[in-house]
């Protein structure tokens, strides 16, 4: 069966004319009748045919990639037709898995193999005991050996044989010889080919092995950690025996007294052999990825479990960097291409769901006291109460905002220019998705203050750079992005209102699946706190901001609705999308602490890009955090001889008020300020001027802006745990 049937593209294309052409195993899609080249071609045993309830015209065919479901929609020009193409399709599908069916029942060369598929990858070829290149190298001293006793054999004939019968005795023995040597031949190549499928599977199991750990990296990483400890154990158990051994002896030799000193120095020797850190590095760059299998081949081990079950064990060395960054290669599977990710394992904790003290909602301060004499100051300059704060710091509150990346992730897979535009725009609101409720301010960067975040997907640093004015820095990567600032605010208060004011924009680096970049800038709205003096607290984000392709001079202007007295229009956004050349194709709406969708102006299709996370239970006793936000500040034991004495967890003073001891927050804030003012004055006498460690004024030429850029050092000194350039700003 074949005709024409339309196809769903994508959301700016709507549905396209194609020719469908259902053959006995598979089902091919075409441009047209007489277009050569297969489009499309779909299994018919993967494959599952269904209606649309929704839609009397719509065939929907279900089929796999990589285990994930994956659909097609295709549409007929009647119910009637529909039908047809449906059951045609579903007859087809039942023939071909029947007859594969038939085929395992039947075959004896596929019967004895039926239950033990997966143990197969467990054979002789997948061990380090199988090495081909020894046995190969065995077989080719074996090969010269014959070859010279076929030379000696061929010496003895002719002293010894007749000389008219030693000429066919010769040719026969030249004859064995040149056939053993194309024997030998045929097995190298052999041997070659299966090398090379060997080196093809583990590069299959490399890319697998990687998806499966960007699936749950944390169950990734605790499952290592646990089989780290066990090793460990192990060693312990080993080491303490030895030791004991050993200590006997020395008992005999020396005497009794050397009994309490050995059994401490066992002690201080187990105290000292830590579970094995899970630490990331970034693989060296020239390092490709059949060097690295060849290096990592031993570690794919197959191994009997108590329930005779063969599983894989995934060993990663003590030594042995675990950053994997991204590699060109691609490798082909199952008709589809899959591209390894940047990806990073992150230190081993679990996520918390608390903070360690409630803060009470209704708890009450009197910011008149505090604000009635600040009337017009810049609120910057001024130390403020700790009780206005929450337990969090600017350069942890500037990692929030990265909370929603995935969005610029999947912009750059997006092969519409202003459909990425509306993704990138969406990213720049989803900034501001946490402020409703959050009524406490950050505690104000100390200079030279830094904070990392590293999770599976990506990277974050950031680093106080000046003081006076307030600027801090940051920097984010990933495989298909990087977005980088400096936050530069003015804040004010004109006795109704405190007004938060950026100077400063946010860049950011799309890396297209085509290998090209874009290059975008974004400025960022007004916030202003209202009800200081009477009345109930909220925050208003407002004003106009625009977001704009360098590359393509696209831009989107988006406006940011004031609250008004109703509160109507509160939290709001409306962003136009538009061509170079001014046209007006796309809109963004919604509330930026709700969802936002895109509008398709000419179709006038609106579909759901973004959604805010749910907070959790309590988020009101713990300063209206979410999920994300509850993890910033969070100090695990593994984490702590990894940072740099600058990272904002060891904040004395906010590590107190997220304990709830104010009275400790408070006069560790002084201490922390007072030293900062010492400091900064040593510098004045001395006329030196402060440099920051990780970052770099630079001039970006798209906006002829100078900012501080990151300049790649952070990552070296933490995988050489080298903090010499770093001041202990919290001593």
């Amino acid at each position: 069966m074949e005709g024409y049937l339309r196809k769903y593209k994508n959301f700016v294309s709507g549905y396209t004319k194609v020719w469908v052409n259902l053959k006995s195993s598979c089902l091919v899609i075409q441009k047209d009748k007489n277009d050569k080249d297969q489009r499309l071609k779909l299994d018919l045993a993967q494959l599952q045919a269904d209606f649309n309830p929704k839609d009397a015209t719509e065939v929907i065919l279900t089929f796999d990639i990589q285990k994930k479901p994956q659909k097609l929609y295709l549409k007929a020009q009647d119910q009637k037709e529909r039908d047809k193409w449906v059951q045609t399709i579903q007859d087809f599908i039942n023939k071909v898995k029947l007859d594969i069916e038939t085929f395992n029942a039947n075959n004896p060369l596929v019967q004895p193999f039926k239950d033990n598929l997966y143990e197969s990858f467990s054979s002789r070829l997948f061990v380090d005991e199988c090495d081909l290149d020894t046995k190969l190298q065995a077989y080719t001293e074996i090969e010269k050996m014959f070859s010279t006793e076929v030379e000696i054999l061929a010496d003895i004939v002719k002293c010894t044989v007749e000389e008219e019968k030693q000429p066919q005795l010769v040719r026969k023995m030249t004859s064995l010889k040149n056939l053993c040597k194309t024997m030998g031949d045929l097995i190298k190549n052999i041997v070659t080919e299966i090398d090379s499928s060997r080196e093809q599977m583990f590069r299959i199991l490399e890319s697998i092995a990687v998806l499966e750990i960007n699936k749950d990296p944390k169950k990734f990483n605790l499952e290592k950690f646990k089989h780290s400890q066990k090793v460990q154990e192990k060693r312990r158990q080993s080491d303490n025996s030895t030791n004991i051994n050993t200590s006997s002896s020395r008992n005999k030799i020396f005497g009794s007294s050397m009994s309490s000193t050995s059994s401490n120095g066992n002690q201080q020797d187990n105290l000292n052999r830590f579970p094995i850190d899970m630490d990331f590095e970034e693989e060296e760059k020239h390092s490709d990825t059949s060097s690295m299998i060849s290096g990592r081949s031993s570690q794919f081990k197959g191994r009997e479990s108590s329930d005779n079950e063969t599983e894989f064990e995934f060993n990663i060395d003590d030594e042995e960097d675990i950053f994997l960054d991204a590699r060109d290669e691609i490798i082909v599977s199952s008709q589809q291409l899959v591209k390894s990710q940047k990806l990073f394992i992150q230190d081993v904790f679990e996520d918390r769901i608390t903070l360690p003290h409630m803060r009470p909602p209704n708890m009450k301060v009197s910011f008149w006291q505090v604000f009635k004499d600040l009337v017009g100051k810049d609120l910057t300059k001024v130390s403020m109460p700790v009780y206005f704060n929450e337990p969090l710091s600017l350069n942890q509150r500037l990692a929030e905002t990265v909370e929603y990346n995935d969005l610029l992730e999947r912009a750059a897979k997006e092969p519409n220019s202003l459909i990425r535009l509306a993704l990138v725009s969406a990213y720049s609101v989803t900034r501001y998705s946490n402020v409703v409720g959050r009524m406490n301010k950050p505690f104000n960067s100390l200079l030279g203050e830094t904070y990392e975040l590293v999770t599976a997907n990506y990277r974050f640093i950031s680093e106080q750079v000046s003081h006076h004015p307030p600027i801090t820095a940051y920097y984010c990567e990933n495989t298909y992005y990087e977005v980088f600032a400096q936050a530069r605010t003015t804040m004010r208060f004109n006795g109704r209102y405190v007004m938060f004011a950026p100077k400063d924009r946010v860049y950011i680096t799309l890396k297209l699946e085509d290998g090209t970049q874009e290059f975008y800038s974004c400025t960022l709205p007004l916030t202003s706190v209202h009800n200081l003096v009477i009345g109930k607290l909220y925050i208003d984000v407002h004003g106009k901001t625009q977001v704009i392709n360098h590359t393509t001079q696209e831009n989107c202007e988006i406006e940011w609705r004031e609250r008004g007295w109703t509160g109507k229009n509160a939290n709001q956004i409306v962003a136009h999308v538009k061509t170079a050349s001014g046209r007006n194709l796309f809109k963004v709406q919604g509330r930026f602490t709700e969802s936002l969708n895109l509008v398709n102006l000419d179709s006038n299709e609106e579909q759901e890009i973004w959604r805010m996370n749910a907070k959790p239970e309590k988020s009101d006793y713990m300063y209206q955090f979410s999920d994300f936000t509850l993890q910033l500040n969070y100090l695990p034991e593994t984490l702590k001889e990894k940072l740099p004495p600058s990272d904002s967890r060891f904040r004395p003073d906010q590590r107190s008020l997220e304990n709830g001891d104010t009275d400790s927050a408070i006069k560790e804030k002084h201490r922390l300020e007072e030293n900062q003012r010492q400091r900064r004055k040593e510098l004045e006498e001395c006329g030196i001027k402060y440099q920051p460690v990780y970052f770099e004024q630079k001039l970006i030429e798209s906006t002829n802006e100078r900012i501080y850029k990151f300049n790649g050092k952070y990552w070296e000194d933490r995988q050489n745990k080298n903090w010499s350039q770093i001041i202990k700003i919290f001593d």
